[in-house]
Parts: structure tokens; sequence; C-alpha cells
């Protein structure tokens, strides 16, 4: 009965047995030390029989306490002590690998993606630091740059693409960058503004863009579209365009079509003189379709004329042929010959003149003397040439008797003498010539020699009605 106590109380000591305490809690060990504790129904332990050895343990009992010992010899010291004392929900704290993938960066973790496989822009396995990304300063993939800074304006933008017009990024030299390469916009395809003349149409903004400054064309420069009233005549498709084209004389007739009446047409409209349709001015008629009335009208109008005939027409007068000096004193001299069948004294010479609306030859300076006697007596002028178209002239005195003997004959150094239309006058500068002497009258002409060069040698006076001659020559008064 003993041994079989004994023995299971061993075996119960091990892995349980009926009759042992059901309230106790049980812990053992194959190999080791165990101790158990556990409370009695009294609250006491009971010892049947008191202490009990097998020859390899020892087996006691205290109260409120059994201590056991299987195994004298063994060596094992594990410790392992569990005091699970769960009350609630799992509140597990544990960090490390096991949360790496969760797609949260947690303590201790760079990165996080939720794949973690070193993708660029993603993190590498472990968690533990970053893949490859834009910004990084190593050229990466697609990357064309990497400069990790961000800067977008330099030549490496923030998305690691080389800098370049279209990018969206105004950089240097870049004048705009709309980010994209229409030419249509306010930013051409280049980054440049767009403008009128760039060739490319602005929508909006420009009708037309033909990219030149031509105003002539079928595109302003402007850039509005050309059309009738614009004021720009188109080539090839209008005849006229003054803007208003409402036929008004030198303008445009509406729709730009035809020209309305203008100088050059051939017909003479409104306030013109004349309109031969060209621009000659020796025919009577200047460009200007104005009627020439003089020389010196002429000259002003076309300061390229020459010396030659023109057909002059002065005011309540037919038109005639006079010769125009255009050189000698700036130009405008005229000069028309008369050879008449009777002598005619100054009065009747200056009658004679006045029908061409002209007065008695008056020389002004001592060129236009020179220029004079040339033309006097060049018989290639108007037919004839002779001394004697300068043996009279229109130079009187101011009143009967006036003496200028041995005084220079002109209006500096003879005042008591004038010119017919009391211009300045000019015949010589010689102080040796005895006259004019006072045998005279004022409407009388004196009568002149000149030498081969047209410098003159003599002259005098005589009493009323002065001296006469067949030959004359008259001029305009107006070059003075």
């Amino acid at each position: 009965m003993w041994g079989l106590w004994a023995t299971c109380g061993l075996v119960a000591a091990i892995s349980g047995c009926a009759g042992s305490d059901p309230g106790a809690t049980e812990s053992s060990t194959l190999s080791g030390t165990t101790t158990t504790t556990g409370d009695a129904t009294t609250g006491e332990s009971e010892s049947e029989g008191g202490s009990t050895s097998d020859g390899s343990g020892t087996a006691s009992s205290t109260s409120g306490t059994t201590s056991a010992t299987t195994d004298a010899t063994a060596t094992d010291t594990d410790t392992d002590t569990d005091t699970d004392t769960d009350t609630g929900p799992d509140t597990d704290t544990d960090t490390g690998e096991e949360l790496c993938g969760n797609g949260v960066v947690d303590g201790g973790e760079a990165c996080d993606d939720g794949v973690n496989d070193g993708a660029y822009g993603g993190c590498m396995p472990g968690c533990g630091e970053l893949a490859a990304f834009c910004g990084d300063g190593v050229v990466n993939g697609a990357e064309g740059c990497d400069d990790a800074n961000d800067d977008d304006g330099d030549e490496c933008t923030n998305a690691c693409a080389l800098a370049s017009c279209g990018d969206g990024v105004l950089q240097d030299g870049e004048l705009c960058d709309d980010g994209n390469a229409e030419d249509s916009d306010a930013c051409l395809g280049t980054c440049v503004p767009a403008s009128c003349g760039d060739g490319f149409v602005q929508a909006g903004e420009e009708e037309c863009d033909d990219g030149n400054l031509v105003e002539t064309d079928a595109c302003l420069s402007s850039c509005a579209a050309a059309s009738c009233g614009d004021g720009v005549i188109q080539e090839g498709v209008e005849a006229c365009d003054d803007g208003v084209n409402d036929g008004a004389y030198d303008g445009c007739e509406a729709g730009c079509e035809s020209l309305a009446a203008y100088c050059g047409d051939g017909v003479k409209n409104g306030e013109e003189g004349c309109d031969d349709a060209n621009s000659s001015s020796k025919d009577g008629c200047l460009g200007n379709c104005a009627l020439p009335k003089t020389c010196l009208v002429i000259k002003q109008f076309d300061p390229d004329a020459t010396s030659g005939a023109y057909k002059v027409t002065p005011d309540g007068i037919n038109p005639f042929d006079a010769h125009c000096d255009m050189t000698t004193d700036g130009g405008g001299y005229s000069y028309l010959k008369r050879l008449m069948p009777n002598a005619h004294n100054a009065a009747q010479a200056e009658a004679e003149c006045d029908k061409f609306g002209m007065n008695l030859f008056i020389p002004r300076t001592a060129a236009h003397v020179v220029a004079s006697y040339k033309i006097a007596t060049n018989a290639g002028i108007q037919s004839f040439g002779d001394p004697g178209f300068m043996y009279i002239l229109g130079i009187y005195p101011k009143v009967q008797g006036a003496n200028c003997s041995q005084k220079a004959m002109n209006s500096v150094g003879c005042t008591t003498w004038r010119a017919g239309d009391d211009g300045p006058f000019y015949v010589g500068n010689k102080t040796n010539i005895t006259e004019p002497n006072g045998d005279n009258g004022v409407t009388s002409s004196m009568y002149y020699v000149w030498d081969v060069n047209g410098d003159v040698t003599g002259y005098n006076d005589i009493v009323a009605p002065g001296y006469t001659s067949t030959q004359f020559m008259c001029d305009f008064g107006d070059k003075k």
C-alpha cells in the first residue's frame, strides 16, 4: 500500500494522479527541479506515512508547500515562468521587420510604400532606405539630369528633365514658356512672345500675319487683312484707296476699283489750269496741272529744269514761247526777242512787251548782263541774234534831267535813275563815262553799246522820246 501511494505520489508529482489535490496548480519538468504551490481545502497539506524516498530522490511535505526533486543529478536550470495575465484584447506593440510593408512609415523605418522592392521613387527592402528618386543627385532610369536642388529655372528642372523650350518653366534665354509648342497663342513654340510680323497668326489678336512689313499685299503691317477703306492700295487688287473713297477730286471712287478725277488724267477738272497727262515742264502745262506763268515759276516748280525754250502763259495772255535762263543767279530769267518793222522808242517798246505780260528788258546784275548779251547775240535763240537787242533798256531817270555823269550805272552808283519796275538794275560799274548828263525824259531810254564779252562800253541820253530801235528784248519782272 505505501509503495503504490508512493508511486502514485511520484507519478502525480509528474503528471497528475487520481486523488491528488484538484485545486493545485502544477508545473513539471522531466529532468530538473520543480516547485509546486497551491491551496489545500483546509489551508494545510497532509502527509500520510511521513516522508518517502525511492532511493533516487527525496519527497518532503510541509504545511502549505510541497517540494519534490526527481533527479538529484539533473543540471537543467531553465527557469522560464509563464505569467500570462491576459484580461482583454491583444495590445501587442512589436516593432521591426514584421511592420515593414504595412505602407506606413513606423518608428525606425526610413520609408514604407507597401511594396518596398527598390523600384524608382519607392522604398528599398527592409524599409531602411529610399530607392533611387528625382533629387538624389544621381541620374537614374529615365531621368535626363539630377542636380539635387529645387531650382526650377536652371538647366535641370525639378522633374529631373533637361530644361528646354516648351517644358513650361521659364529659363535663362527664354522670353516665355507656356509648356506647349503652339504658335497661335501668346508664346510661340520658340519661347518668344507672339508679335505682329512673326509669321504666325495669333488667335483672337491678329487677322493675318505674313511675316513682313509690306503694306501693299493682302496683310497689312498691323496684321489686319487688307480691305478697301484701309487707306492702303493693295497691289494688283485695288486701283486706289484713300480711306474715304467717295469720288472726291484726286481721291478714289467707292469700291477702290477706279480713281476719281485727278491731275494727270488728261481732263481739265475743277481748279486745274490745264491737264496734258504728262510731267513735262516745257509744254505749257506743269506736272501739277498749273499753267507756267513765267520762267521763274517753272524753275520753282521744277528745280532740275534746264535752260531753253518754254511755253508760258501769263495771266490773261495766250501761251507763247519764251527763252528761260535756268542757270544765271539761280535761274528763272526770261527773254522774248522782238524784231519790229518800225523803230520803237522806250515807251512804244514797253507797250509791245506788255502784250506778253512783260516789260522792256532790265539787266539786274553783272552776271545777268553777260548772260543776256550772249542770248541777244545768239541767232539760235528765237531765230535772231544781234547786239541791237540790248540797244535800248527799261531804265529811266526818276525826274527829267537827272544826271549820273561819271557815276557807275547801276542802282547803287546812280540813285537818280530807276528800273521801269522799280527793281534793281545793273549796266556797269564804270565811272569814266560822262553820261547821262541830264538831257533826257522820264520815259526816255539811253542807247547802250557793248563789247563782245557783254561789257558796256558807252551810253548816252537825249531828250524825249529818247532813242529808238527795231530790236529789243522783253522780260518778266519777277526775277529781281
